[in-house]
């Protein structure tokens, strides 16, 4: 849409900001690390979606594809992008969940193709290879427990288990920890899981929100302001009174 056509109705172009929640969040935020997106936007505002992950690479990305694709229906004579463009999207997403089965790790997350996203999220913030843009940042106070609570019921339903240290919980909360803590992520881990042991649903949620939530959020926002912006983070901490509220916490 030309400048024109953007003032006819009241847009002005130099001052446009992205916002999203959860995914849409991240989505905003990742095109802070897009050079693709130079001069579109003015501000960001991510509502519970950090976008600071380490990413993949477009060989693995590309293995995830073509294993999506082998799982597609249609002509042989069809290429892989004509089969799935010929389906539903409930279908593609029902194909990409049967493909993550075989994959270890979350294959869907941001992938540095060298042309959208030159470099991952986490390494465009960490060397300020960012848009120039103001950025308003936060999130849910145990917004996790929601995930906690969909995880015991799916491994309910699947006759599993959704313990941390069951599900090798224990690397994986390491691993998460690292990047924000260091040389003190052992003393760290060790805090969280007393806390737990403590705390019990509280304790996990509070450690779920600090590793995948609030330590991202910290680090974007300091990052971004030490390349110059503006940034405002925010916690919200509002409780819905009724059934439910002391096992999920403060939640939207």
């Amino acid at each position: 849409m030309g400048e024109a056509k953007h003032r006819s109705v009241g847009g002005d172009p130099d001052n446009v900001t992205l916002f999203g929640e959860s995914a849409g969040a991240i989505d905003a935020a990742q095109l802070m690390t897009s050079p693709l997106a130079a001069g579109l936007f003015k501000r960001v505002i991510s509502e519970s979606g950090p976008a600071f992950g380490p990413g993949g690479t477009l060989s693995q990305a590309e293995a995830f594809g073509s294993a999506v694709s082998a799982l597609a229906p249609g002509s042989a004579q069809s290429t892989p992008l004509e089969k799935l463009r010929a389906l539903p999207a409930t279908e593609v997403e029902a194909l990409v969940l049967k493909a993550k089965e075989h994959f270890p790790t979350d294959i869907t997350a941001a992938a540095a193709d060298g042309w959208v996203l030159p470099m991952s999220p986490q390494q465009a913030f960490l060397t300020g290879s960012i848009q120039k843009v103001d950025l308003l940042i936060g999130l849910n106070g145990r917004e996790l427990s929601a995930f906690r609570l969909s995880a015991a019921a799916a491994a309910k339903s699947s006759g599993g288990s959704s313990s941390v240290a069951d599900s090798g919980g224990l690397k994986k909360v390491s691993e998460a920890a690292r990047p924000y803590f260091g040389s003190w992520t052992s003393p760290a881990i060790a805090i969280y899981f007393g806390r737990i042991l403590l705390n019990k649903k509280a304790g996990l949620d509070g450690a779920a929100n600090d590793l995948i939530g609030a330590c991202p959020v910290g680090a974007m926002a300091s990052l971004t302001k030490a390349s110059g912006q503006h940034v405002f983070v925010y916690r919200f901490d509002r409780t819905i009174p009724g059934k439910g509220e002391a096992e999920l916490g403060g939640v939207s």
